[in-house]
């Protein structure tokens, strides 16, 4: 259903006062979250049939547990503010020679492995760093061109014509497991994987407030926690006084990824007179970013006299060129 805004940066601290460092206005950027229920009421499933509210059914033979999608949300949660970091710091650095961030690539990081998969021992949180392949072991950090997951494929795509079982070794914590796994007849997975990045330092310093991160889940708003990060870290404020809305993932080279609920986040953005409403696109048309603009577009042309202006984006650097057109 339609929620509320939500300050993306309400639980990140960039900048130490104690350390002297300077860090600058935030700016009026907001995501968007949506309310989301499992088993609904019969009062809540009648209130869904209006137009504004998306009603789904839950196949317990394929879908997550609602605990497990609880945890793949947290972990989204996690990849996504490392993200926004490695974006932020990095585009800051071009503006300001003094910013800094180093980071290392830690393995791909499990966010579901869904009941129809081959095995349920691997957990959502363990961290593939390594594939034994034909009693061969192959080291995932040592991809060349930061294409994790296709790297990964590429190494055990022969096990699925020949019908074999490879290792995954992962860590859980700090103990390294061994578990073999095997393609489904359909030729998936049955597995959610990211790339997972650990960040050594930066300068400035930032502070995650463990009481208050998982107050919002999942990684919807990593584009617009980017921005925030952004605009904290560079003087000059990019947001122009403006009410900045949006939505969207972010890796950690700043490409802006396709979330659900898009139709309930523009009509939010209406409700709180917005200025501005970023949205994932691709041109493409066969990508869940184009289908995200297009769905995001038949709800903004419903409105009558819309407040804000519908932006599509592919990656962070769009979002500022957008910004900086504004402010010309």
């Amino acid at each position: 259903t339609p929620g509320v805004l939500n300050n993306p940066s309400y639980f990140l601290t960039i900048g130490s006062e104690e350390l002297g460092e300077v860090t600058y206005d935030k700016g009026n950027i907001n995501t968007i979250g949506v309310y989301i229920t499992y088993q609904p009421t019969l009062f809540q499933y009648l209130l869904s049939q209006n137009d504004k509210f998306d009603i789904s059914d839950y196949d317990i033979s394929s879908d997550l547990s609602p605990k497990d999608q609880y945890n793949r949300s947290k972990n989204l949660k996690d990849i996504s503010i490392t993200n926004a970091l490695i974006t932020a710091y990095e585009k800051a650095k071009s503006v300001d020679s003094s910013i800094n961030i180093n980071y290392s690539f830690q393995g791909l990081l499990v966010t579901a492995n869904l009941p129809s998969s081959y095995s349920d021992e691997l957990k959502i949180g363990d961290i593939i760093t390594k594939v034994i392949v034909s009693n061969v072991t192959y080291e995932l950090s040592n991809c060349s061109d930061g294409k994790y997951q296709n790297y990964f494929v590429s190494l055990i795509k022969d096990s699925y014509y020949s019908k074999e079982e490879f290792t995954l070794v992962c860590l859980r914590g700090e103990e390294e497991l061994k578990i073999p796994f095997m393609w489904k007849e359909n030729g998936s997975l049955g597995l959610e994987l990211h790339p997972n990045y650990q960040i050594i330092s930066t300068t400035p310093s930032y502070h995650i407030d463990q009481d208050t991160v998982y107050n919002s889940i999942g990684s919807s708003g990593g584009m617009m926690l980017t921005l925030t990060i952004y605009n904290s870290l560079i003087e000059k404020d990019v947001t122009c006084g403006m009410m900045i809305c949006g939505t969207g993932t972010v890796d950690n080279l700043g490409n802006i990824g396709a979330i659900g609920g898009i139709r309930q986040k523009i009509t939010t953005s209406q409700l709180y007179k917005a200025d501005i409403f970023f949205c994932p696109y691709s041109s493409d048309t066969s990508t869940s970013e184009y289908q995200n603009y297009m769905d995001a577009l038949s709800e903004y042309q419903k409105i009558k006299n819309p407040t804000f202006e519908l932006v599509k984006i592919t990656c962070f650097d769009d979002v500022l060129a957008a910004l900086e057109r504004y402010g010309s």
